[in-house]
């Protein structure tokens, strides 16, 4: 007997860790996920998906333990939360896979049949629990009331089925980058929800252990946080085998240290006067040890990825570099009717510096602060020569480029790494000239306040919807009528340019009035008073 009680001891102690894992777990990536992009829809219904998770994985933990039937209940009632899970997610995976739109009177009813059921399930608790009752190994657990299965019937199968069945059919049509993206998606959902169902069948007294279901959080949480703010040069295979890698070891140190603490108070027990301080100790060194280790496999990680890209970077410049020379060389040499031809290839020598240009920011720009050499930049003159370089690029499109500096004088000055603005107004210019059409124009202006100065990159292009706009600045992001006007586009180019403008404190942001109806960049930072 007493054997078997302490199996059954430790089966809850096992489900109570496993549960308490993931309240925290799902806590930290719905706040990591927000922090990352507190504008983007996709970001904010993660966000919320994982908050009432962390709201179901606590009523549960704490529910499951309560002797009283009646207290019991009530704290489980917060499970209601799953209906929101399933909204959320929902929501989630439409604004990621673009379909938001197409779907607004589904969402709209879904989320008309969630508030409905919560109001019906608050105000008649009844209908959705009866006062718990013991089950297994758990002092309580739920009793389903005579309304739950509407719940369960539309939140549990009828929205993860159809959801899922859009994210395999949007896989199916996705490029390749896409592609991998929603394979992990995908599978972390469908593993997630089926692990997290583990712990439905208790609830109508069928004989299944729900000490499994705890594991549904890390499974669920990391893949697709790290898909939606992790996608960038690297293969998100790669990302997600490194994710599951650290978050199982996050959670084995977790559950070590958490039972480390509770064998101190069993030694307690059987010699009174064993120092209260040795375990703990010893817990706080092993997390100490833990810590550092994961630490140092992301920095190791981390230069390892920086060196490559650089070593890389370095070789393509050689060549690229002697080639220039040879094109100068030619130059005066080159009969007339070979110009166009030479001018064509240093066009494309130059395209191929910029993409080289890009790939180092992009390598470089989770490093920190002292990659970036802040000077006094007069803005004024930096976009004024940036100008007279594009004059001609321009020209040869039949495009008017036009400048209106009138509001800040001849002169501004910002404290900037000159070469990353650089870059940011050139990727600014490059995308006005290729997405704007025929006989088009663009207006390039600055304006000023008591503390900012704004730079504005106004064309009468093929313009943005909604959804364009809320996903722009997503790495490798490209709207359909981007990838019409430019198939060779990376969708990296505008990512880039936030990333370096929000490290000079300031801010990028886009507006269009609609599809072919043009669009605006504007870039605002700080004026340098010094």
């Amino acid at each position: 007997m007493v054997i078997c009680s302490l199996i059954m001891d430790l089966r809850l102690l096992f489900h109570n860790i496993g549960f308490g894992s993931g309240a925290l777990i799902a806590l930290v990536m719905a706040i990591f996920v927000y922090s990352r992009d507190k504008k983007s829809v996709t970001n904010i219904t993660f966000c919320l998906a994982f908050i009432s998770i962390t709201v179901f994985c606590a009523s549960h933990l704490i529910g499951v333990n309560i002797v009283d039937s009646i207290i019991s209940r009530n704290v489980l009632m917060w499970n209601i939360s799953v209906i929101y899970i399933a909204c959320f997610i929902t929501h989630c995976s439409f604004t990621l896979i673009g379909i938001e739109k197409k779907q607004r009177i589904f969402l709209i009813g879904m989320y008309a049949i969630a508030v409905v059921l919560t109001f019906v399930y608050v105000l008649f608790p009844d209908t959705y629990l009866l006062p718990s009752e013991p089950k297994m190994y758990f002092p309580n657990y739920y009793v389903a009331g005579s309304l739950q299965w509407i719940m369960r019937i539309i939140f549990d199968i009828i929205v993860p089925v159809y959801f899922l069945a859009y994210l395999f059919f949007a896989y199916t049509k996705a490029d390749y980058a896409m592609k991998n993206r929603l394979k992990y998606f995908f599978v972390s959902l469908f593993v997630g929800y089926g692990l997290g169902s583990l712990a439905i069948p208790l609830v109508y007294n069928i004989q299944i252990d729900p000490i499994y279901a705890s594991f549904f959080v890390p499974i669920l949480a990391i893949p697709m946080a790290y898909s939606i703010v992790q996608y960038n040069l690297m293969d998100i295979r790669v990302i997600a085998k490194k994710a599951l890698y650290f978050g199982a070891i996050i959670t084995v140190a977790s559950f070590g240290i958490f039972v480390i603490g509770n064998i101190n108070y069993v030694i307690v027990a059987y010699i009174p006067n064993f120092p209260l301080w040795v375990m703990p100790l010893f817990g706080g060194f092993v997390a100490t040890l833990i810590g550092f280790i994961v630490w140092n496999n992301f920095r190791e990680t981390d230069l390892l990825k920086y060196e490559f890209i650089t070593v890389v970077t370095h070789k393509l410049r050689m060549p690229l570099t002697s080639i220039k020379w040879s094109i100068e060389n030619l130059s005066p040499i080159v009969p007339v009717q070979g110009k166009n031809d030479l001018e064509h290839i240093e066009e494309s020598i130059n395209n191929l510096v910029e993409i080289t240009n890009i790939i180092t920011t992009v390598s470089s720009e989770n490093q920190e602060v002292y990659l970036y050499h802040y000077n006094k930049v007069d803005l004024v003159k930096l976009s004024r020569t940036l100008l007279d370089e594009y004059k001609k690029k321009f020209s040869d499109k039949n495009i008017g480029l036009a400048s209106d500096f009138s509001e800040v004088g001849d002169e501004i000055f910002i404290k900037a790494d000159p070469e990353k603005i650089k870059l940011t107004l050139q990727i600014l210019l490059d995308n006005a000239l290729t997405y704007n059409n025929p006989n088009g124009k663009v207006v390039v202006s600055l304006k000023k306040n008591e503390r900012n100065v704004s730079l504005s990159v106004a064309d009468n292009g093929i313009g943005m919807n909604k959804e364009d706009l809320n996903r722009l600045f997503s790495s490798f992001y490209r709207g359909d009528n981007a990838r019409l006007s430019d198939t060779e586009g990376m969708g990296i180019g505008l990512y880039i340019s936030k990333k370096i403008i929000e490290r000079h404190h300031g801010s990028l942001k886009a507006s269009s009035d609609g599809l072919n109806k043009g669009s605006t960049f504007t870039i605002s930072l700080p004026i340098d008073t010094n």
